[in-house]
């Protein structure tokens, strides 16, 4: 794998910012008491997947890449959570902008630490991707 200039350049991340904007854009709506709690949460589980994939991919090496899109992955996982309360809670629709984005990345950054994994296997982890 050809390695990118910057976190910039990976598409996980650019995608993963553009949750962090749906995410914030569907939880401006809901209901004020949840101001400090299941919205609070929903946006700082959004928020820390960038944060992650950009630290690994700045980290250098495949293991440490690896370690950090496994932590996204748990973000997303918490995140998908989440935002499935707030739909049984009548708070967000199926179809809201954020719930597709976290399905969509879920699938990409999975796909991308199986890539890498695999990719990994070859080496001992400490090759510059």
């Amino acid at each position: 794998m050809a390695a990118p200039t910057t976190h910039r350049d990976v598409v996980a991340w650019q995608e993963a910012m553009a949750l962090v904007e749906a995410v914030y854009r569907d939880t401006a709506r809901f209901p004020r008491h949840e101001t400090f709690a299941l919205r609070a949460q929903i946006r700082q589980a959004a928020l820390c997947v960038p944060s992650r994939l950009a630290e690994g991919a700045t980290r250098g090496t495949v293991g440490e890449l690896l370690a950090f899109l496994a932590m996204s992955c748990g973000s997303l996982a918490a995140l998908e959570t989440q935002l499935e309360i707030a739909m049984r809670l009548g708070y967000l629709e199926p179809h809201a902008g954020a719930v597709i984005r976290t399905r969509r990345l879920g699938m990409l950054v999975a796909t991308l630490r199986h890539s890498l994994a695999s990719e990994e296997s070859g080496n001992n982890g400490d090759e510059r991707w």
